[in-house]
């Protein structure tokens, strides 16, 4: 056999797609992209992940003028004094503002986020002075 067909059989590389694994099986195995997988579980995997982040991240909000809460398992909320409030859900990776706030920023996130990388988006966002969606409109108002 080849190479390639060698790695494959001693499970270093994914036999579908190629993509390495930390560590050879022994046999050939299919990576998580690729096979079949139970979503619920790395639901569960990613709602312990923000578990585990929870205290930087609110440490890492409280720095920069935001408030990062826990409100259940599944669900947490990033705002800002003027009233903008972001509900995020690692879990599925979903985030939504809060319409009876102010909208919240469009946060540059990766396609596999935690809620550490939906902190540090808003505190660059806040580092940029964008959008003016971090501004109060009433308080602008008052002091032009």
């Amino acid at each position: 056999m080849g190479e390639y067909a060698d790695l494959i059989v001693d499970g270093s590389i994914c036999q579908m797609c190629g993509t390495p694994f930390e560590h050879a099986a022994g046999y050939p195995q299919t990576c998580r992209e690729c096979g079949s997988w139970n979503p619920q579980q790395i639901k569960a995997e990613r709602r312990q992940l923000a578990a585990e982040q929870f205290d930087a991240a609110q440490r890492l909000a409280d720095l920069h003028g935001l408030v990062l809460r826990r409100c259940t398992e599944s669900h947490y909320q990033l705002s800002l004094h003027n009233g903008w409030l972001q509900n995020i859900y690692p879990g599925n990776c979903r985030l939504y503002w809060d319409r009876q706030h102010e909208k919240p920023p469009w946060l540059h996130l990766p396609d596999n986020w935690s809620l550490l990388d939906v902190v540090r988006a808003a505190v660059e966002e806040i580092k940029k002075g964008s959008p003016c969606q971090f501004r109060n409109p009433a308080a602008t108002a008052a002091n032009p």
